[in-house]
């Protein structure tokens, strides 16, 4: 998550450590996070998915790109229906890898801070 704020996430949420109820009375008592245009859940949890919709404004984006480790996840459909959000899945990053490729290449995109350890090929 610290990685994610120095990569210029507004904000962060492990909702381990929240209800939602208490969560949501935070964010309403916090005016910069009063509208949630766009929610990105990594780790594919059931919890943090359902607080996401819950969270985001009318017309909200949720990016799904974490993948738990159950096959089917209670999704609160209805409420994401109801306030029209695009719910959008990305799976290893299908169709990506060359607009990411490009983007570190011509420098738009540093890559120095995510890399933790260099190992050469023949220690593979």
């Amino acid at each position: 998550m610290e990685f994610a704020k120095s990569a210029g996430a507004d904000m962060t949420v492990n909702v381990r450590n929240y209800t939602d109820d208490e969560f949501l009375v935070q964010l309403k008592s916090n005016k910069s996070f009063s509208t949630i245009t766009h929610a990105f859940e990594c780790s594919g949890n059931e919890k943090a998915i359902n607080l996401a919709i819950k969270a985001l404004c009318p017309n909200g984006k949720l990016l799904c790109i974490g993948r738990g480790s159950k096959d089917n996840l209670n999704i609160q459909l209805n409420l994401a229906s109801k306030k029209e959000i695009d719910i959008i899945g990305s799976f290893r990053y299908r169709n990506s890898y060359k607009k990411a490729l490009e983007l570190v290449e011509s420098g738009q995109v540093t890559v120095r801070d995510m890399i933790t350890h260099i190992v050469d090929i023949k220690d593979i």
